[in-house]
């Protein structure tokens, strides 16, 4: 089964752990990923603790892991093979479904997708409770 990449292209800095806007006051602090690097190196709290959840949805494929149960992920690899036009609404809506069950996002500013060969480039602007807004680009392999 192929994985999504998707890393993002605009991100909080690292350093932002501290002091950050108050509409994220109640969320955990969490290990920060570091994506590109396969590790765990330190935390994240606050706005890009939001965006790493999100990446961390979309990178989990729904119904597989018990630990999160039949909810939480992203399901897309009933779309392979099939109508593109098709697969990009359905992804729109699947992406809209999962992601806004996160409280911390106040909106899904835009879903946009792009054919790439044999996969489809996704790009995601999401806003906070906060108004901080962060876009995150990724690539659906086998559709």
């Amino acid at each position: 089964m192929d994985v999504i990449g998707f890393l993002p292209q605009v991100l909080p800095d690292a350093g932002e752990t501290g002091g950050e806007d108050e509409a994220f006051a109640d969320v955990a602090r969490t290990h920060r990923l570091d994506w590109e690097g396969g590790r765990i190196q330190g935390f994240a709290e606050g706005f890009t603790a939001l965006c790493q959840r999100v990446q961390k949805r979309i990178l989990t494929a729904a119904g597989v892991f018990s630990i999160y149960g039949e909810a939480y992920g992203f399901f897309y690899q009933d779309l392979i093979g099939g109508d593109m036009d098709i697969a990009k609404s359905e992804l729109n809506r699947r992406l809209r479904e999962s992601l806004l069950q996160d409280g911390e996002i106040a909106a899904l500013e835009a879903i946009s997708f792009a054919e790439d060969g044999d996969g489809l480039h996704v790009s995601v602007t999401l806003r906070g409770k906060g108004a901080e807004e962060a876009v995150l680009e990724g690539r659906l392999q086998g559709l």
